[in-house]
């Protein structure tokens, strides 16, 4: 999971924010429409989002967790520490496989830095939460939030 955002975020080029083409359920639209202000504020240095681990149900902690553990693991080590073998490549996660199964989504995942500036992770915001809302937010959403806000905010 880890990986492949940060794989994610290293791509280059120039996107448009796709515009959400969902059946309409009220409820989606706000849970997708939350999620884009969420992710907004996790890429926002200046604000303070609430870190999103107490909202994970069982299911999606112990997907998360590991990570989390990995992560904590990884940024404690020092200069001194013996480097960790390379892995094999990019594996995927429990954040890939949420994100597959909503083409909309899937189509924005992997494309972060193609978004022009300024604010270029506001519109990768909006248009993965756009396309969350056009799949009527047939993903895990709070895994979506936990593995955002991990990335750029760290694993507590």
């Amino acid at each position: 999971m880890l990986s492949t955002v940060v794989a994610a975020l290293a791509a280059c080029g120039g996107r448009a924010a796709p515009t959400p083409v969902s059946t309409g359920d009220a409820t989606c639209k706000s849970r997708a429409a939350e999620l884009t202000s969420y992710l907004t504020q996790v890429f926002d240095p200046s604000a303070k989002p609430a870190p999103p681990w107490d909202a994970l149900d069982a299911d999606t902690r112990a997907k998360v967790d590991p990570t989390r553990d990995k992560l904590r693991a990884s940024m404690a080590k020092t200069s001194a520490d013996k480097a960790s073998a390379l892995s094999a490549g990019i594996q995927p996660g429990p954040m890939d496989e949420t994100i597959a199964g909503c083409a909309q989504a899937n189509a924005v995942y992997p494309h972060a830095a193609e978004y022009p500036d300024p604010d270029h992770m506001t519109k990768y915001a909006t248009a993965l939460g756009n396309g969350v809302a056009a799949c009527d937010c047939h993903v895990n959403i709070p895994l979506v939030r936990a593995a955002f806000y991990m990335i750029v905010r760290g694993p507590d």
